[in-house]
């Protein structure tokens, strides 16, 4: 009797992500359940690479309780771009090509002039006494009118 084994073939899938263009300092976070506990090791990577986890932006996480792996990456910059995955010896499962935009509220060299327009508001009330008018011998009324009023406006 002759007994051939077959060695466990080795699953490579790409994990769906709801979104794979990010914008600087975004948050990248990708995460992994599985319906039981896997009887594998997985290892992190970027880009066929150990992710390096000295990095205190980028942190990553394996709950037993709910057979969870996650990765977390923080204040995403240009560097973070590529491909993530979670890889053991029979599974590989990668991310889409993740994409860092540069941040559109980043200061970028200016090639025309600002201007400021800012508006200046100036009243001017113009008040003339009128004749006096004598109430009783101890007291006289001054009667005030507006003569003009002019409003003006400028842009400075």
């Amino acid at each position: 009797m002759r007994l051939v084994v077959h060695p466990k073939p080795v699953q490579h899938q790409t994990m769906d992500l709801p979104k794979t263009d990010f914008v600087e300092s975004e948050t990248l976070t990708i995460e992994c359940t599985f319906d039981q506990k896997p009887d594998e090791t997985f290892e992190f990577l970027k880009d066929n690479q150990p992710l390096i986890t000295t990095d205190n932006r980028i942190t990553t996480n394996v709950d037993d309780n709910t057979n969870t792996y996650k990765i977390v990456v923080k204040d995403l910059k240009p560097t973070d771009e590529g491909v993530y995955t979670l890889k053991s010896e029979h599974l590989i499962l990668d991310t889409p090509h993740i994409h860092v935009l540069p941040s559109s509220d980043k200061k970028r060299p200016s090639t025309t002039e600002e201007t400021s327009v800012v508006e200046e508001e100036t009243e001017e009330i113009i008040i003339q006494p009128t004749k006096p008018s004598t109430i009783d011998e101890n007291e006289i009324k001054i009667e005030e009118e507006i003569v003009e009023q002019v409003r003006e406006r400028k842009m400075i």
